[in-house]
């Protein structure tokens, strides 16, 4: 009887949390590309791709937000939080020179997400969220990928006649952490999580703190 009463009790609150949602709709052929760019991206650990594919007022939100707190602690003489998303070497007038795409590229380097790569990619429901859609998708890997089926969901949001992906809520949980000296399990080592190059098997592993002439040399690819 008592597990009886606990089931019907979760179906109530499940019930509940997708009515204050909104209701279940199904996904357009926009959302299911928009989706589909984002999670290749991330499955490709492409940080230029991934920022390219996420909507450019939540990458202006994320500079803007996390600049305001470096500018704050810089007026009370810390570099705590500097330290911790970019490394001691690059210094807050650098920072804020980044565009809102290399902003993001930056700090995605602390970022590891872990998405399957897929061939093909089906929408199953999209459940609005105010402003946002909250998309439910089916990923089907390549012939060589095996059989097995995963799912993912991507919150999206309308970009002109299209969709772009929304800051992913683990990811600005990272930051958050970051920015607020939390321990958090999201978080790689400086080398790490997203880079444009691999870096190759049985190499030392590098320093943390990047050396002035290998800023320069990234500050001066990023310009190109």
């Amino acid at each position: 009887m008592r597990i009886r009463v606990g089931l019907q009790l979760l179906m109530v609150v499940f019930f509940a949390v997708i009515g204050s949602l909104g209701r279940a709709e199904s996904v357009t052929g926009a959302q299911r590309q928009a989706a589909s760019d984002y999670l290749l991206a991330v499955s490709r650990n492409d940080p230029q791709a991934i920022a390219y594919a996420i909507h450019p007022t939540e990458l202006d939100r994320l500079r803007f937000g996390v600049l305001q707190r470096l500018r704050e602690e810089s007026a009370r003489g810390g570099n705590a939080i500097r330290e911790r998303l970019f490394g001691g070497a690059m210094p807050l007038a650098d920072i804020e020179r980044l565009t809102s795409v290399n902003f993001f590229r930056a700090v995605a380097r602390r970022w590891s997400p872990t998405v399957r790569t897929h061939e093909s990619l089906d929408g199953l429901s999209a459940t609005r969220d105010g402003e946002r859609v909250h998309v439910l998708v089916k990923q089907r890997p390549p012939k060589d990928g095996g059989r097995i089926e995963t799912l993912e969901v991507v919150t999206l949001m309308t970009y002109g006649r299209e969709w772009r992906a929304a800051l992913p809520p683990e990811f600005e949980a990272l930051v958050d952490d970051l920015v607020s000296g939390r321990q958090s399990r999201g978080v790689v080592p400086q080398t790490g999580g997203l880079t444009d190059t691999p870096p190759p098997r049985g190499s030392p592993q590098a320093p943390e703190r990047n050396p002035p002439e290998i800023v320069s040399m990234l500050e001066a690819a990023e310009k190109v």
